[in-house]
């Protein structure tokens, strides 16, 4: 497959899940976008061979680290805002799903990446654990203890 043809299609199938995935960071679809074109940008300067066998955690890599750096300029804290988290089915699957994301944004920045990576963007822990540059024992436990409070704050069962 040649290089135009391959970004391309790797362009198609992960601009819009960087999209929404910076954006949970930097809170600013214009910022998130940015980011995104600049992580494109660094993929089109690499050689397909070097990447190719492992774009998706490549790619949230780049993004995340882009939008640390544009956090670190600004230097500027995360808006609790809940609407940007993609809701889908009925009313009351979206009431439950909204109360649910209310309570992921009063978690740790941590715990919110680990978690959305892995139940939004469906990640493995290898893929997260690249991704956010931790052990994947380490995402395991961020996941478990997210879940653990969401369930306590939730007024479920500890366990």
């Amino acid at each position: 497959m040649k290089q135009v043809q391959w970004f391309k299609q790797v362009f198609i199938q992960y601009e819009g899940t960087l999209i929404r995935y910076t954006k949970k960071l930097v809170w600013d679809e214009q910022v998130s976008k940015d980011i995104v074109q600049e992580c494109f940008t660094k993929l089109w300067q690499q050689k397909m061979e070097q990447v190719k066998n492992r774009i998706p955690p490549w790619l949230y890599i780049v993004c995340r680290n882009q939008a640390i750096d544009h956090l670190r300029k600004q230097k500027k804290m995360v808006n609790e805002n809940e609407d940007i988290f993609k809701v889908d089915g009925g009313q009351e699957s979206t009431l439950e799903k909204m109360e649910i994301f209310r309570e992921i944004v009063k978690l740790s920045a941590r715990h919110q990446e680990a978690l959305v990576l892995k139940f939004q963007e469906g990640m493995s822990y290898r893929e997260i654990s690249a991704v956010m540059n931790v052990s994947e024992s380490h995402v395991g436990l961020l996941i478990h203890e997210g879940i653990k409070t969401l369930r306590v704050k939730m007024g479920g069962q500890n366990e």
